[in-house]
């Protein structure tokens, strides 16, 4: 070696190598690290460990995978045997017959409290041509509370709070019965305000567009899916037996995270893996392109829900946006965009928004 390669050489050079060079093993590691010029120190030299950062890295990751999927295992496991099937009631309604159209519709408050928002959405529901099965985990729901949604719904049902809106709706399409005398099923739940515009836009926009499944909204975080808050499903798919294989595989689970993995973005990849075809009333891409996004990781529904209002008439704000704002975007203008747009009235979110704050 000549002397200024010895001058240059680093203090330990066991844990350095020239790229393509030097005998030591461990330069294997860093493969894909060896042509990086971001991994290089001043003097070009690459760390021979600087791979193992990478290396931990992806341990790590398969390990908090494993330890996920264990625990979701779990979960699903113990659904599936000691699940509780306890209704707690069912009240069965006089309604009007011969509706199109079957509603499922998810409801919680922790206050057992049916909110003038919710009322409204059902009311419109009803007008649609809905019939509408309304399924509670409020436990303790009053006859006063159940009196003011009777003249919408064709069943009240109050089942123990577990598994969240996929268990509600299995619950619901079991009290269902005949589900073949229906055109559609949708499902619907009160995670949101409205709705700002006609229902029979979106419920209608299968036909027109020759779709199986639709949605309000669609999305590509972790997998494409329909967000289940409203979906819709054509007669072709209800009598198909794929529609009955995925809800009888439909278990309360605990875990939101499982529940979301499982069945809100399972259901959209199993219909689809079962030759169904999928779409939304303001699908992703088509958004996409119109605005020039750039990520498919986009929750519309918080990043654009005043776009969406405004320029693709979406009938809804989700409730979590203006209560929690988790994405921290701009919505000091809700109500003037709401106002503005629409002819809603939203005092129906300001009661239940800002109660208990007076």
């Amino acid at each position: 070696m000549d002397d200024k390669r010895s001058k240059d050489y680093p203090r330990h050079p066991e844990r350095y190598c020239r790229p393509g060079e030097g005998p030591d093993p461990r330069e294997k590691i860093s493969r894909r690290l060896r042509y990086n010029s971001s991994a290089c120190d001043k003097d070009g030299w690459i760390p021979a460990f600087a791979g193992m950062t990478q290396v931990a890295k992806r341990i790590k990751w398969l390990f908090s995978r494993s330890y996920r999927y264990a625990l979701s295992s779990w979960d699903a496991f113990i659904a599936k045997q000691f699940h509780d099937k306890k209704i707690i009631a069912c009240y069965d309604l006089p309604t009007p017959q011969n509706k199109p159209y079957l509603c499922i519709f998810s409801h919680y408050d922790k206050d057992n409290h049916i909110a003038d928002y919710v009322i409204y959405y059902l009311d419109q529901l009803s007008q649609c041509g809905c019939d509408i099965i309304f399924v509670s985990t409020s436990t303790s729901l009053s006859a006063i509370e159940r009196k003011k949604i009777a003249p919408f719904c064709r069943k009240i049902i109050i089942k123990a709070n577990r598994g969240r809106d996929f268990s509600a709706f299995k619950c619901g399409l079991t009290y269902a019965q005949n589900l073949s005398h229906y055109e559609k099923v949708i499902l619907a739940n009160d995670s949101v305000y409205g709705p700002f515009f006609p229902l029979t836009d979106i419920i209608q926009y299968g036909d027109k567009n020759n779709l199986d499944m639709w949605g309000a909204t669609d999305s590509f975080e972790y997998r494409y899916h329909i967000q289940s808050y409203f979906v819709v499903f054509n007669k072709k798919m209800i009598q198909s037996h794929s529609f009955n294989q995925f809800w009888q595989g439909v278990y309360p689970l605990r875990s939101r995270t499982n529940i979301i993995m499982r069945y809100e973005i399972g259901m959209s990849s199993f219909f689809l893996r079962h030759g169904f075809k999928l779409g939304a009333f303001c699908p992703y891409m088509a958004i996409q392109q119109d605005l020039g996004l750039q990520s498919k990781l986009l929750n519309t529904t918080h990043y654009l829900w005043d776009t969406l209002i405004t320029r693709y008439r979406y009938p809804f704000i989700k409730r979590e946006l203006l209560a929690f704002n988790p994405a921290k975007v701009n919505i000091l203008q809700w109500q003037q965009v709401i106002q503005h747009h629409t002819s809603f009235d939203i005092n129906l979110i300001r009661q239940h928004l800002f109660r208990g704050q007076a």
